[in-house]
């Protein structure tokens, strides 16, 4: 026997529609009399979704084919609880039914203020081999780079606000553009090395004005050393009050 046919109605319990086998290539329709020669099965639905149910003692799954997408998981249809392929454009969602980059990573939960998570490990990422999360927060509207300490605990190593663009490394509330902290282990907290000479360059347009400031808790600037393009002098500050002046003829001027 080369193929048999079972046909019937969908509507009827206990009925499938129509089932093809072909023996000779062989293969399997499900929905069609004519199955694809490249396909062990082939489903056809009518009404714009077709969906494969693999199941075991404890897990349930199905993968479905809707709306230009293929969909893998617990859900039946197009869902943010699956896993899911645009076939057009060829962008996967991760908890996303739309995905709208290559890779679109979103919270499963609808609404705003959930997080998206993608994490970088080895193996399993479990215990010490957990690497990196990089993670989006909803409600603070901020990425964090996290990783373990020696104790095993999750730390923030750095984090970037999406509507500031404000840059935070050893803090999650970045008071700047970039802001680096760190803590009384050590009192050097930035260090740039070049293999020769090494400098740290500032740049700003013609008549404005560059500097350093130092300051502490009670005031954020009560020392600072700073030039002035106007007059092209350099001047240093201490409590508040200018100290010394070099200016454009290397006079210093107390």
């Amino acid at each position: 026997i080369h193929s048999i046919n079972v046909t019937g109605s969908a509507a009827s319990t206990g009925s499938f529609g129509a089932l093809h086998i072909n023996g000779a290539l062989p293969t399997i329709g499900v929905g069609t009399t004519s199955p694809d020669i490249r396909a062990q099965l082939h489903l056809v639905s009518s009404d714009n979704l077709s969906i494969l149910r693999m199941q075991d003692d404890d897990t349930n799954a199905y993968f479905n084919v809707e709306g230009g997408y293929i969909s893998m998981g617990d859900d039946t249809g197009l869902s943010a609880n699956n896993l899911n392929w645009a076939i057009s454009n060829k962008r996967l969602g991760i908890g996303n039914s739309a995905p709208e980059a290559d890779l679109h990573i979103g919270d499963r939960q609808s609404g705003t203020g959930t997080n998206a998570t993608l994490r970088l490990s080895e193996g399993n990422g479990g215990g010490a081999s957990c690497g990196f999360d990089m993670k989006y927060s909803g409600s603070l509207d901020t990425l964090y780079f996290t990783s373990k300490d020696g104790s095993g605990n999750f730390v923030d190593r750095m984090v970037i606000n999406r509507d500031t663009g404000k840059v935070g490394i050893g803090t999650t509330s970045p008071d700047q553009i970039f802001h680096v902290h760190r803590g009384s282990d050590s009192n050097t907290v930035a260090t740039f090395e070049n293999s020769g000479t090494a400098m740290l360059q500032m740049l700003s347009p013609d008549g404005a004005t560059q500097g350093m400031l130092f300051g502490d808790v009670s005031d954020n600037n009560i020392g600072k050393i700073q030039y002035e393009h106007t007059g092209n002098y350099l001047s240093f500050v201490t409590n508040t009050t200018e100290a010394l002046k070099l200016d454009s003829s290397q006079n210093a001027i107390f």
